[in-house]
C-alpha cells in the first residue's frame, strides 16, 4: 500500500482525505478477495484457476470438469 502511495503521490497524497480513502479501499478490496479462502469454495476456485492457467499456457485441457467448463 505504501508503495502505491510513494509511487503516485501526485494522485494519492493531494489531500489527507484522499490518502485515507485509498487506504480504506485497499483494505476493503483485500478483505473481499480473501473471503473465498475462508470457505469451502476455495478449493473449487483454486482448481478452476489452475485449469484455466494450464489451458492458457499449454493449450491442453486435462480434466473432464475443465473440459465441461471450457466448452460453455
Amino acid at each position: 500500500m505504501t508503495a502505491f502511495l510513494d509511487e503516485y503521490p501526485q494522485y494519492l497524497k493531494t489531500s489527507k482525505k484522499r490518502e485515507i480513502l485509498f487506504r480504506v479501499l485497499m483494505c476493503v478490496f483485500c478483505f473481499l478477495i480473501s473471503l473465498p479462502m475462508t470457505t469451502q469454495v476455495c478449493l473449487s476456485i483454486s482448481i478452476l484457476i489452475n485449469q484455466l492457467l494450464i489451458e492458457l499456457f499449454t493449450g491442453e485441457i486435462n480434466s473432464k470438469a475443465a473440459q465441461a467448463y471450457f466448452s460453455l
